[in-house]
């Protein structure tokens, strides 16, 4: 993920970057109703601390090498679940993969 971003499945969106990312959002999604946006775009400009308060937290409770590996496991496993959910909603909805 990049430094300050959030990581969505068309890509990285820098949160300086939200209203453009929107609309692009809105369009390439167009199935998407308009109001249920409004929580993801809310959910920009917290990226950042977000980001740092995740980090902080995994850097305190996994700080051995077989903890720190585990945690590598969790995200892996979180990001297997959400690319499966993405798929799916692409399947669903006819949005090209």
């Amino acid at each position: 993920m990049a430094r300050g971003g959030v990581l969505l499945a068309h890509g990285i969106i820098r949160a300086g970057d939200s209203q453009a990312a929107a609309r692009e959002l809105a369009a390439a999604l167009s199935w998407i109703d308009l109001a249920g946006l409004q929580y993801f775009q809310s959910r920009v400009s917290l990226a950042r601390r977000d980001v740092e308060f995740s980090l902080a937290c995994t850097l305190e409770r996994f700080d051995t090498r077989a903890l720190q590996e585990r945690a590598l496991d969790i995200l892996k496993f979180k990001l297997d679940v959400l690319w499966q959910m993405s798929d799916a909603m692409a399947l669903r909805y006819g949005v090209p993969a």
